[in-house]
This record gives structure tokens, sequence and C-alpha cells, in this order.
């Protein structure tokens, strides 16, 4: 099993859903971050919806390799993401991103939702796609 599985069937919505696997700094790089820019690259308008509920938080040394990455994307990032959902986090997770984004905002809009009917309700609604994602 892969540390993150994506399921782009749904375009504009990318989903990825974080497996409970730990996975070395190489294969972070390798396989999810490379993963991630080939999405950015290929598609553009894209919602980004990242299911977490069977994660922990990350290693400080993933974290940072994530947050090198989004600088070295804000660009595409923000001429391709329309928004990013993450779903079902921890409490801890939440904690850690809200202050994250108190001191650096993110690139685009982020949404911290409960569930994907949350997140499809949002879709939907907020950004007047018709999308059906569960």
């Amino acid at each position: 099993m892969k540390y993150a599985e994506y399921d782009l069937s749904k375009l504009p919505v990318v989903q990825v859903m974080i497996n409970k696997v730990d996975v070395s700094i190489s294969d972070y790089k390798n396989d999810v971050l490379a993963m991630q820019t080939k999405i950015l690259n290929d598609h553009s308008s894209t919602v980004w919806i990242i299911n977490s509920k069977h994660t922990k938080l990350l290693p400080s040394e993933h974290r940072i390799a994530a947050g090198n990455w989004i600088k070295e994307n804000m660009t595409k990032i923000k001429e391709r993401v329309i928004v990013v959902i993450l779903i079902e986090c921890s409490f801890w997770t939440e904690m850690v991103l809200k202050s994250i984004f108190l001191v650096n905002k993110p690139p685009v809009r982020f949404e911290i939702l409960k569930d994907l009917d949350a997140a499809e309700k949002f879709i939907n609604t907020e950004l007047k796609l018709n999308v059906k994602i569960t």
C-alpha cells in the first residue's frame, strides 16, 4: 500500500487518500511530491480533496519537504488550484495547520471539513461546480 492514492476520475476534483503507512523521506519526495507535481503540470482549475482520516502528523523532515515543494511550485499552485480541502484531519493536525497558516498564508483557499459529504456540498454550492464525489 502506498502512502497516498490519487483519484483523478472526477476532474476537476483531485482526490487524495492518505493511508496509514509510514513513508521514508525519499519515497515521500519521489512518489508523493512527484505525483503532485505531475497532476499540477497536467491539469488546471483543480479542487484538491485530501482525505487524511487515517494519518498522523508527518515527521518534521516530511513537513519541510512539503513546505519546500509548495514554495517551488507557488506560481503553478496559484494558477492551477482553486481550493484545497482537508478532510477528517486530527485535532492536532488541524491546530498545527492553523498555526502555520497564521504565519504563512496558504497560496490558495484552504478549507478543513469533516467529511466527503461536506466537501461535495462545499464544491457544489461555494464553487458552483456540479460534481458528485461521494
